[in-house]
């Protein structure tokens, strides 16, 4: 199995990191096998953006991280009855 440290995940998935508009955590919630994240960011561009995660954690150690990508918030997702034409 293989693990990283907190540093090394940032380092990694996020070389951007400290260089955004805005950052805001919106939901933080702590399950027995891991933790799942939701959170809206701006770009330095002023590009925004809404994601989740999933960690599971060993410790201060990462173990995985599974990433959702959604959509800008306040968008419409596309939907049967709303499908550009």
């Amino acid at each position: 199995m293989t693990t990283t440290s907190i540093e090394a995940y940032f380092e990694r998935c996020w070389p951007a990191a400290g260089t955004f508009q805005s950052f805001d955590l919106i939901e933080v919630v702590a399950g027995e096998k891991g933790c799942f994240v939701l959170y809206e960011g701006k770009s330095a561009e002023g590009v925004t953006f809404r994601n989740s995660e999933f960690f599971r954690l060993a410790g201060e150690l990462i173990l995985s991280v599974e990433v959702f990508f959604g959509l800008p918030p306040h968008s419409e997702p596309i939907t049967p009855g709303n499908q550009p034409r």
